[in-house]
């Protein structure tokens, strides 16, 4: 089986000039815990998490990354560009759905599924969950219902919906 075969199409993505509310709206209505983030050629540029925006409203001084807007008396970012993590871990369509499985159970939630420097879809732990849970003959099933996102309740949105 392939990442190809279970990813989320077309991908939920918002552009690094959108407000940090509007990726907050965008994560609490998909359900999502990150969104690849592009520019306004379609690159895929970073990765929008909720920690992301968490750290910016309310700081986490304590973290090794530094803290967000709570720290210091910092204001909060305003645009998606300035919190989000820059040149994000991707895999291509092609690779075999044990790898991506394994780099999700270790480690990442969200992994941007692309084609060259195109977000083409993403994959996440409860995708590979869906796939794990159905009955050894109805994976093919559980694979189409992980495309739609109706499992989860998460609405079908459009590709590029963050702007």
């Amino acid at each position: 089986m392939r990442a190809s075969d279970i990813i989320r199409t077309p991908a939920v993505t918002i552009s690094s000039a959108a407000t940090v509310e509007r990726a907050a709206k965008m994560l609490n209505d998909s359900g999502f815990r990150a969104l690849p983030v592009i520019d306004r050629a379609g690159h895929l540029v970073g990765i929008v998490s909720e920690a992301d925006l968490i750290r910016n409203q309310f700081g986490a001084p304590e973290s090794p990354l530094g803290g967000g807007a709570g720290a210091a008396g910092e204001r909060p970012a305003r645009t998606v560009a300035e919190i989000m993590t820059a040149d994000p871990f991707t895999v291509p369509q092609d690779v075999g759905l044990d790898s991506v499985a394994g780099i999700l159970a270790d480690r990442r939630y969200t992994i941007p599924v692309v084609d060259g420097d195109r977000v083409v879809g993403v994959i996440t732990r409860r995708d590979v969950m869906t796939v794990l849970a159905a009955p050894a003959g109805t994976r093919q099933s559980a694979m189409r219902i992980s495309e739609t996102g109706r499992h989860t309740g998460r609405p079908n949105l459009p590709a590029v919906n963050g702007e």
